[in-house]
């Protein structure tokens, strides 16, 4: 998940965002030759920071072949390790690809210019939304890992496992292992061939709280798991659907880890 700055944390930041704009227009290794895909860029830039609203003068095939052109550049300058940090990054990105979360967002000739903070110590809100998701899609996925083990299990190994995601004293991982157990005493697993469990989806991030050292989100989450006893060669419990889950995160080593994990049952079906 690709985390943006409001248009309020770009003015927020406007001085520091100009600054790291014409640091990447002064590097000969990303711009080479000035080209009119720059002078489009560039446009973009003064939109986003409220200096203008006019498009570039091209038309939109043009337009087109210059955010590719860029977007070509960015992506390999970023990917380049860099002695000096990089604290904000820049992405082109068509409107019509975005949903009505990014309606705030000017647009230039079909094209909004993103702002991503990539400084961990940027006191960004939409920053932080994505480390907690980010946490918590990792910690599902973990969730997930650990059942595909089965028939395999190992309390204590998968206690290891699930530590740098889930608290190991909270109810969350408790609530895994037990479930573990229980399907373990009951011969079922979802790593059968031809099994159609999928991995979890993180879908929404509905809502965020936090603390000094502790957080709550609200997602919506969608999870397909088909278990399948070994013992009674027959599926039996289908757990497949999407509903809101509560979590419960708190922060330890820099680190956040889920707690706690409530959620409603049961989970609704999705086409």
């Amino acid at each position: 998940m690709i985390i943006y700055l409001t248009q309020e944390e770009v003015r927020q930041y406007a001085e520091e965002i100009r600054c790291e704009f014409d640091r990447l227009f002064n590097t000969r290794l990303v711009v080479g030759r000035p080209g009119k895909q720059w002078d489009f860029f560039r446009n973009c830039f003064h939109v986003l920071m409220g200096e203008q609203t006019k498009d570039y003068a091209c038309d939109p095939k043009k337009a087109k072949e210059y955010s590719d052109a860029i977007s070509h550049k960015l992506t390999a300058w970023y990917s380049k390790p860099h002695i000096d940090p990089i604290r904000f990054q820049f992405l082109l990105e068509a409107k019509r690809h975005k949903s009505k979360e990014f309606a705030e967002y000017p647009c230039a000739n079909g094209y909004m210019l993103l702002v991503i903070p990539t400084d961990p110590n940027l006191n960004a809100s939409r920053r932080l939304r994505g480390v907690l998701a980010s946490a918590i899609d990792n910690a599902i996925q973990a969730e997930f890992d650990v059942y595909r083990k089965l028939p395999e299990y190992d309390p204590v190994v998968v206690k290891a496992y699930l530590m740098p995601y889930f608290d190991p004293d909270g109810p969350a991982c408790a609530r895994i292992l037990k479930d573990l157990a229980t399907h373990h005493n009951n011969n079922e697993v979802i790593s059968n061939p031809d099994n159609p469990s999928t991995r979890p989806q993180l879908r929404q991030v509905l809502e965020v709280e936090v603390l000094a050292d502790s957080a709550t989100v609200k997602v919506k989450e969608y999870w397909n798991l088909h278990w399948f006893c070994i013992r009674q060669n027959v599926y039996v419990k289908p757990w497949q659907g999407q509903n809101e889950q509560e979590y419960k995160l708190i922060k330890r080593d820099n680190r956040w880890l889920v707690k706690a994990n409530p959620y409603d049952h049961p989970r609704k079906a999705v086409p």
